[in-house]
């Protein structure tokens, strides 16, 4: 973070933000109007970043940015209330022993790496693992014989939070003297009339529900379908002769196996961590943000691109009445350098 910014700035220009005035922002900081504006011109300029345009009469008119701002300063504040959460838990060793589960189609290079990351956010824990098939480990969160699992989605448990933390693109496992295997990509019609392989529907019922749901709307007709309860038994079937199966890229290490992807279908296995939405350890939303920056799937990052997409248009400012009437907003430059943009776009239209 930049050493020249702090966390009250974000705070202080969030209430402007909200109230679309420094005066009324002032007033409910308990702070005076000058300071205020001493204050968000060093912040903007240690960011970098306008924030705000001030039009006559005294007018404000946020940015994009600006825009912007309440929600991402929200994800801080929901951020440090969750590391003080942990911290407070580990004080009063209301921590001890994470009871975690693990899914029997869960990466589980991921789940080691998981407990990894845990015992490293929270010093001297104990973690006690249960690996079974996906169903019996949610029904145990779900009941509070487990304090979060892994599991490959989809899980339908309406008081479950199920947080994505990765997402892997699905691929055809076959033998690699397979005369498939010569393609770079499998076509639809290669798997017409195969026999698959798929998650056993007791292991995990929603997800053989959707890769059903999934090759019928692609078209595809199977011969044959098999079932295996693990990854490590799909692949072993396939050694074996019995068939083509939907796998995560990268599982595959067996030189006899090779994976191909499907043409045209962009199909994912995504990894989540459940947990209860009102019964979990204070640990656990900390742990979640760390497996998502680690795993690279950030799906609250979404939501919050999303939610500033929708508050932000991309096109410049909504029509202003003021505005149509003539009257352009006087920027208020912070720093050197920081051009009128609207002067830019002149120039760049002429150009």
């Amino acid at each position: 973070m930049n050493d020249q910014v702090e966390l009250r700035q974000f705070i202080r220009a969030k209430v402007i933000a909200e109230l679309r005035s420094v005066n009324r922002a002032a007033e409910k900081l308990h702070i005076t109007q000058p300071a205020l504006t001493t204050d968000m011109k060093k912040f903007q300029h240690a960011l970098r970043v306008r924030l705000f345009l001030v039009l006559s009469g005294n007018r404000m008119r946020l940015t994009r940015a600006g825009r912007a701002l309440p929600i991402l300063v929200q994800v801080i504040e929901e951020t440090i209330d969750h590391c003080i959460e942990a911290l407070v838990a580990l004080q009063n060793d209301d921590i001890s022993v994470l009871r975690f589960g693990c899914g029997s189609f869960v990466d589980l290079d991921l789940f080691q790496a998981a407990c990894g990351i845990y015992q490293e956010a929270v010093p001297d824990s104990t973690i006690m693992p249960m690996e079974a098939d996906a169903s019996s480990v949610v029904t145990k969160v779900a009941t509070g014989e487990l304090d979060a699992a892994i599991v490959t989605k989809p899980v339908n448990y309406p008081h479950l939070c199920v947080e994505e933390i990765r997402r892997d693109r699905m691929v055809i496992c076959l033998r690699a003297n397979d005369p498939l295997a010569a393609k770079s990509r499998i076509a639809d019609a290669d798997l017409q009339n195969k026999q698959l392989i798929l998650y056993h529907p007791e292991q995990h019922p929603n997800a053989y529900a959707r890769q059903m749901e999934l090759l019928q709307d692609a078209g595809i007709r199977m011969r044959l379908n098999s079932r295996a309860s693990s990854p490590h038994n799909m692949q072993a079937l396939v050694r074996s002769g019995f068939g083509l199966a939907l796998v995560r890229e990268g599982a595959v290490r067996d030189q006899e196996l090779t994976t191909r992807p499907i043409a045209g279908l962009d199909w994912t296995v995504d990894t989540a961590l459940v947990y209860d939405e009102h019964r979990h350890p204070k640990t656990i939303p900390l742990f979640l943000g760390l497996l998502q920056s680690r795993f690279g799937v950030e799906p609250r990052q979404k939501q919050i691109l999303d939610q500033i997409q929708a508050a932000t248009p991309s096109r410049g400012f909504p029509p202003d009445s003021q505005r149509t009437k003539g009257e352009a907003p006087i920027q208020l430059f912070l720093f050197a350098g920081m051009e009128n943009p609207g002067h830019r776009r002149a120039r760049q239209t002429a150009a």
